[in-house]
């Protein structure tokens, strides 16, 4: 999960807070911090035409969520996010209705991220049914249950993902779940680390079922036939109407919560009709409307009119190979060569900071940028940069890239071309990077190989994981030379970089259940002294976890990571209190003194230790039945260690002496406990 920016502000990032011409009313991508009464401004929407999130609010009371409602809100186009919300234990009062999440585009590649909510005890959205595109994510709710009471296929798509790990454990989650629910459909769950199914109702909280369309429905969605009614038990369910996403209140086309495609006089179609423009792939607007809708940003024309094979669009910007009219910049036309869309700076300097994901949205499509481009990235989504700055080919004034800790390579820009330099910083430097304390790369120069500088000097300057044979090379690559047109400190630059290393092997010898021997490959050096020592680092992963070598570069995910200091002159180690039947991934990297530049890393490996006795079962009960039968049951155990295939029971006959039961005296209480045997 990547670090949040920890700005206290409160904003709505788009241009407009409705642009429908229906029923909808569309509002657009949303970030709520500090408090959720931002949400307040929300109350009215039906659609959220891009992202909503909901983060890092520490100060508000429990009670402050219980006045905060979206009722009106049906689908979010983009992506769900809540990170780090203090005191809200559930969603299902902010969403009610929230029926479709569409994933358009989205967060890495989850459509709903619920990360570290600390006081969640259920997710709460009773009304979801449809995630169109996307995973989910749901990590670090050490309180939140009702995960696996949920049907997740019948609201993503097969192929999707669901990623849950380290919410509070399933086992005492089986504690506080309902037995039956009226009118929940029920279902074998696995519910249990040991592979148990149960048969239990599905559900998002205590009261509420999961709605479950008939098979009949396919991907459509489907309502309550019937208020009331029930069959078998359970909701009786009829089909929404094959346009329908997410819901109904009736067969109709005109009854849908939200569209497959597009709606039009109240009613979803399959496209918009002759003489009306697709909107935002959801609603349909007149030529007028589309051309009324402004940007914020001064330089930007608005929303443009685009036409192709009698199918209109209203865009925010024109598609690759075309660009806006010079004559009408409210109409996209075909691009006769290369197409170069013009974006200027802000302001009379023309200068562009880009310092959050927000302000580089502002860039997305821009192939010329006429100013200056300052980058001071700290944080946030910094796998969007490239799709909101990776059209840039040319840069007229000069690009200084400052502060950016977040980075850890610049290889977003990755169509520039030709920085022109026509204005310099402090009349010297066209290219700037400095003081970027992650950043350990430039760009690969295999895919990125034709910058050029046309006036002005480069500056590299205490960025302390950035090499300097790194920046020899991209000097080389690019045709500037040290000496008279760059400008490298000799400090500063790769101080705490180890700028030469080694690969070498690593080999598990053997696993047991709480213990595995790993052993490396020594390196040969000309004076021993210089190696402090090796640090073998390594951390448990769920089964199904992406293993890549870009995960020892995580900047913000070190605390993962366990560490075992070896000395120099051994290659081999145990590591000891492993968890039984868990996968490990190991490293092993050598610590050398600060400033020698040559090194050693091994590759990642990964292994999976034994399986172990499980702990003792919980809450163990008996009950007679009759004189010859007892019931037994018990709660599976807080560690299984592995996988529980069935559990063996036994017993004795213990004799009872009638006697000491025919002397008892019922009414004192010493004698409640006596041995009667």
């Amino acid at each position: 999960m990547p670090v949040l920016s920890s700005t206290f502000v409160t904003k709505v990032v788009d241009e407009v807070s409705n642009i429908s011409e229906g029923e909808d009313i569309v509002c657009y991508s949303t970030e709520i911090r500090n408090s959720i009464a931002g949400l307040k401004r929300l109350e009215n929407c039906t659609v959220i035409e891009g992202y909503l999130r909901i983060i890092l609010i520490a100060s508000d009371e429990a009670t402050v969520f219980r006045t905060v409602s979206l009722p009106k809100l049906r689908v979010i186009t983009d992506y769900l996010l809540l990170y780090r919300v203090q005191h809200l234990k559930t969603l299902s009062n902010i969403f009610p209705n929230l029926s479709a999440i569409r994933g358009r585009r989205i967060f890495y590649h989850y459509a709903l991220v619920v990360y570290e909510m600390f006081s969640l005890e259920d997710l709460g959205l009773i009304s979801l049914m449809s995630i169109e595109r996307g995973a989910v994510l749901v990590a670090k709710n050490s309180q939140l249950c009702y995960l696996d009471t949920i049907d997740w296929r019948k609201i993503m798509r097969a192929d999707a993902e669901r990623s849950f790990w380290k919410n509070k454990e399933v086992n005492d989650c089986i504690l506080i779940y309902p037995q039956t629910i009226t009118g929940c459909p029920m279902k074998e769950v696995s519910l249990s680390f040991a592979g148990q199914l149960v048969k239990m109702p599905l559900c998002w909280n205590s009261n509420t079922c999961q709605r479950v369309c008939p098979s009949a429905c396919l991907d459509a969605a489907c309502y309550e036939a019937e208020a009331g009614s029930m069959t078998d038990g359970q909701q009786s369910l009829a089909c929404c109407h094959s346009e329908c996403i997410g819901g109904c209140s009736g067969p109709t086309d005109a009854d849908c919560f939200a569209c497959r495609r597009v709606r039009y006089n109240g009613q979803c179609q399959s496209k918009c009709p002759k003489g009306m423009l697709e909107l935002s792939a959801s609603q349909c607007v007149s030529r007028s409307h589309c051309e009324q809708i402004q940007s914020k940003n001064v330089n930007d024309s608005g929303w443009k009119v685009f036409v192709k094979d009698g199918v209109g669009l209203c865009l925010r910007n024109c598609p690759d190979g075309y660009m806006e009219d010079q004559t009408n910049r409210k109409q996209c036309v075909q691009c006769s060569g290369l197409c170069a869309r013009v974006c200027s700076g802000q302001g009379q300097g023309r200068i562009t900071i880009v310092d959050s994901i927000q302000a580089a949205q502002k860039l997305e499509g821009c192939v010329v940028l006429d100013g200056i481009l300052e980058i001071q990235i700290r944080g946030g989504n910094i796998m969007d940069l490239e799709k909101y700055l990776g059209d840039i080919q040319e840069v007229s004034d000069y690009v200084r890239v400052i502060d950016s800790h977040a980075l850890m390579n610049l290889n977003f820009l990755k169509s520039l071309r030709l920085i022109k330099g026509k204005r310099l910083y402090h009349k010297v430097y066209a290219l700037l990077v400095l003081r970027n304390q992650n950043l350990n790369e430039i760009w690969d120069l295999n895919l990125h190989p034709n910058l050029t500088i046309e006036n002005g000097k480069l500056f590299f300057f205490d960025n302390p994981r950035l090499c300097q044979n790194i920046i020899h090379d991209f000097l080389t690559v690019i045709g500037q030379r040290l000496s008279s047109d760059a400008d490298i400190t000799l400090t500063g630059n790769g101080d705490l970089a180890v700028c030469e290393i080694k690969n070498i092997a690593l080999y598990i010898d053997f696993t047991g259940a709480y213990f595995a021997k790993v052993r490396w490959e020594d390196i040969a050096l000309n004076d021993s002294r210089y190696h402090i020592s090796w640090v073998v680092n390594y951390r448990a992963v769920p089964e199904d976890f992406n293993i890549t070598f870009d995960i020892i570069k995580e900047v913000c995910a070190r605390d993962e990571w366990k560490s075992l200091d070896v000395s120099p002159d051994m290659t081999d180690c145990m590591l000891l209190n492993l968890q039984p039947f868990t996968r490990y991934i190991v490293y092993v990297k050598a610590y050398m003194m600060k400033g020698v530049k040559h090194g050693a890393l091994s590759l990642i490996s990964n292994f999976t230790t034994k399986m172990a006795a499980p702990s003792v079962v919980r809450n163990m009960k008996s009950e007679s039945l009759s004189s010859t039968e007892l019931s037994l049951t018990w709660s599976p155990p807080d560690k299984p260690n592995g996988l529980i295939t069935h559990y063996i029971i036994y017993w004795s006959v213990i004799k009872v002496d009638r006697a000491k039961y025919e002397l008892r005296d019922y009414c004192k209480k010493d004698n409640k406990n006596a041995s009667m045997m």
